[in-house]
């Protein structure tokens, strides 16, 4: 098992060396002097390594704790790569919606309520209007709202991203609800 002092005192050689801690851990010290968490598992039969960061960013309980759950994906039967890959994926898309909202929110001049809950079901992009219905108006009244060029252009791009959903702006953790009030009133603050 690995210690703080001898990942400290782990001194560059001519090879790439490996200084294993346990559960697959190990830090790869390279020739130049860089010290790399790496974390070697099995996953449908397959060997894998997973990043864990670099030291001494990334110390020995964090490698650890970073190591621990990776291991419990593993146990659900969840490759920690792919689960990385699937999360920053997630993340990209939602700071593209974020984005494509905080947009499109000054050429529309509706409220962020009704802009969150958008569906495609309401937009003729063709006609370049939006037909909010009674039930999502505050004074319970039908709205067409009339879209600009830019706008129409905003949608189009956001469309590739979220148009196979119900939502426009779909949330970040399930696709099947609208992005959280929050999202839009914290990012309209910055």
């Amino acid at each position: 098992m690995l210690t703080d002092t001898a990942i400290r005192n782990a001194k560059p050689s001519t090879k790439q060396t490996k200084l294993y801690d346990e559960k697959g851990l190990f830090l790869l010290v390279t020739p130049r002097g860089g010290k790399w968490w790496r974390l070697k598992y099995r996953f449908e039969g397959k060997e894998k390594q997973l990043s864990l960061g670099t030291y001494p960013d990334t110390g020995l309980k964090d490698a650890r704790a970073e190591r621990d759950k990776a291991r419990k994906l593993l146990a659900q039967s969840i490759d920690p790569a792919e689960h990385r890959k699937t999360t920053r994926h997630q993340r990209a898309e939602a700071a593209e919606n974020t984005r494509a909202a905080l947009q499109l929110a000054p050429l529309v001049f509706v409220r962020p309520d009704e802009l969150r809950r958008a569906e495609w079901e309401e937009f003729n992009l063709a006609q370049a209007t939006w037909y909010l219905p009674a039930e999502k108006m505050k004074a319970r009244q039908p709205h067409i709202v009339p879209l600009s060029t830019q706008a129409v252009e905003i949608l189009l791009e956001i469309h590739n991203l979220t148009g196979t959903g119900r939502y426009v702006f779909p949330g970040a953790r399930s696709r099947k609800k609208p992005m959280s009030e929050n999202t839009i009133n914290a990012c309209s603050r910055k």
